[in-house]
């Protein structure tokens, strides 16, 4: 075998071996379900974002249909470090959609959409109604982060 040969096939080697260890890193895998949801969001490298940016935006479920399923209102904070995306949720048109509020770890970016995460349909149509009691809307200057979905 000729040398450039050996050193072509040295280099692919390097490649393989580097790319496998870095889709290791990144963890394709589903995550361990020990997780809290704080821990969840912080894998998915989360990124700064304007609350006012994000309202009237198009809300999506996870899955292979990605579904649009509301627009967000707004931020609700109603503790510390207690927030909540603020959605109307299900209808038509508009019509018989009802607001409520999963909890912002529960939310990822992909492309120009607001994603729900780690909730299922039905656990999605069983969230209560919101309810605005002890705390407030934040502003739209405020930035909050949210982590960034790569599966579009």
């Amino acid at each position: 075998m000729s040398t450039r040969r050996i050193v072509l096939l040295g280099a692919c080697l390097v490649v393989v071996t580097v790319s496998g260890a870095a889709r290791a890193q990144i963890g394709d895998g589903p995550p361990d379900p020990h997780l809290t949801l704080k821990q969840k969001q912080d894998m998915r490298f989360p990124q700064p974002v304007r609350v006012g940016s994000l309202r009237g935006e198009h809300v999506i479920q996870a899955g292979h249909n990605m579904k649009q399923v509301g627009t967000v209102v707004g931020v609700y904070r109603s503790g510390e470090d207690d927030l909540s995306m603020v959605m109307r949720y299900g209808g038509v048109l508009g019509l018989g959609a009802r607001t409520i509020a999963p909890d912002l770890d529960n939310t990822d970016l992909v492309g120009p959409y607001v994603k729900i995460v780690d909730l299922d349909p039905g656990e999605i149509a069983k969230l209560p109604a919101f309810t605005a009691k002890g705390g407030a809307f934040l502003r739209p200057d405020e930035v909050i982060r949210l982590g960034v979905d790569r599966k579009y």
